[in-house]
């Protein structure tokens, strides 16, 4: 029996057989869930690249750029037949990697291939612009003690740029900041050649080797030793110029100090005779008690720093090393007290300068006439030779100066400003010129010398002596 066309409802309408209707809505179904017209349900979509551009680069950053693929059947492999800019290679997973050593702007034909042997194929395009590259191939040279700064260059790259010390120290006193800058007071003299870096922001790193070349300051170096009675040592000294290492001991009771002509050791001498030397420097002998007349008032090195002369008070003078024993002054002659002794500037000869100013010469060393008149009772406490000319000076307890031969009259300090103070005298190195020392350390500049900064400042109780070191 055939089913026919329509069947009555229960409200008496006509409706279509059951069949149809489930047909119907096995369809609607279907094209509502995609899986009608589209495929064998489970089947992968169709092989497609994610990716859809390159990324930019510059020469001398590293790249690595990761292509990306869709669908198909895993795994892939990436091919192309274009050629890459120079530097960079693509690898069968994806991966673009390498550093362009050239500009670039191609495009660039790759396939994607799965392992069912699909395949798709596209065209990008790649862009190298120029790295950085440094501009500054030297730099002006700094000068000990004068402050510094010059700025590196760079052209080219992506900023922000950050400097660096690739190899190699710099110059003493200089530092180098991210931003390029060179700066800082360089300390020494010479020549430094240091690898400088900038990177910026898409990693390139280009470096440049330079020599930085440090010149002497064009101002006389200058440099000074004070001791004080505990035979603690301050160095004082222009930029750049190099003094003995000092130390702090407890010699006993230190009254004076000296040292060799190069400035590169200093010797120590109590009154009872015993002579220290500074790290590195021997000590030659020291004055015996049993042999020693009066104490000990002065020591005076000789240029090469071989040997050393003590003076005592009593005009007693005592040798030691290569230091050539060339007289005392004789008991009868001695007026007042002797202070202190100075050399000659060869070393082979020495003057003694006693209290009542009066001065004995011994050796090559010579009596000169006054340049300046001294006083009945100058009181004075100490003496200096000048490195420039047949001369030297004594000072009193006022400040008072008096020259001496062909030795420069320099100045002295002021009536009312030492309260009798003075304690000690010693020439600049290159004559015209001295400091003096007062007891509580300070130091006054007269003529060629000039006022000079502390490098190493020792504990103080009472300054006793001052000697020139350069």
């Amino acid at each position: 029996m055939v089913a026919p066309p329509f069947q009555p409802a229960a409200d008496g309408r006509r409706r279509p057989p059951l069949a149809p209707r489930v047909a119907a809505a096995l369809l609607v179904a279907l094209l509502a869930t995609g899986l009608f017209g589209v495929g064998v349900a489970g089947a992968a979509p169709a092989l497609s690249m994610a990716t859809t551009s390159l990324s930019p680069t510059e020469t001398g950053a590293p790249y690595s750029d990761h292509l990306l693929g869709l669908g198909g059947t895993a795994p892939y492999q990436w091919t192309t037949a274009s050629t890459l800019p120079p530097g960079l290679s693509l690898a069968a997973n994806g991966f673009i990697t390498g550093t362009p050593t050239a500009t670039a702007d191609v495009f660039v034909t790759l396939t994607l291939t799965d392992a069912a042997s699909a395949t798709v194929t596209n065209t990008f395009e790649l862009v190298v612009t120029t790295g950085p590259a440094i501009t500054t191939p030297t730099l002006p040279d700094p000068v000990v003690g004068a402050p510094y700064s010059a700025q590196l260059g760079v052209s080219g790259g992506s900023a922000p740029y950050v400097w660096s010390i690739n190899a190699g120290p710099l110059p003493l006193g200089l530092v180098l900041n991210s931003a390029g800058v060179l700066s800082g007071l360089p300390a020494a003299a010479g020549s430094t050649s240091t690898t400088f870096a900038v990177a910026d922001s898409q990693g390139a790193k280009p470096t440049i080797v330079i020599t930085v070349k440090v010149d002497p300051s064009p101002g006389i170096p200058e440099a000074y030793l004070v001791t004080d009675r505990a035979g603690s040592v301050s160095a004082y000294a222009s930029a750049g110029v190099a003094v003995p290492q000092t130390v702090s001991g407890d010699p006993g009771t230190a009254v004076a100090i000296s040292s060799d002509a190069a400035g590169d050791h200093y010797w120590l001498a109590t009154s009872s005779g015993e002579v220290v030397a500074s790290a590195g420097a021997r000590a030659y002998g020291s004055v015996p008690a049993k042999r020693l007349s009066g104490r000990i008032v002065g020591i005076a090195v000789n240029p090469p720093g071989t040997g050393y002369w003590l003076a005592s008070s009593t005009g007693r003078v005592y040798a030691f090393g290569g230091a050539a024993p060339h007289g005392s002054v004789a008991a009868r002659r001695l007026k007042g007290q002797i202070v202190g002794i100075a050399a000659n500037a060869n070393g082979t000869g020495y003057w003694l300068a006693s209290s009542t100013g009066r001065v004995y010469a011994f050796g090559a060393a010579h009596v000169l006439r006054p340049a300046t008149r001294v006083p009945h009772d100058p009181k004075v406490v100490a003496i200096a030779d000048d490195p420039s000319s047949s001369g030297y000076w004594l000072v009193n307890d006022a400040g008072r100066v008096f020259a001496n031969g062909q030795a420069a009259v320099a100045g002295s300090i002021p009536g009312g400003r030492h309260l009798r103070s003075v304690i000690g005298i010693t020439a600049s190195p290159v004559g015209g010129g001295y400091w003096l020392l007062l007891r509580n350390g300070v130091v006054a500049p007269f003529g060629t010398a000039t006022p000079l900064n502390g490098v190493e400042i020792g504990p103080r109780s009472r300054a006793v002596a001052i000697v020139r070191t350069s």
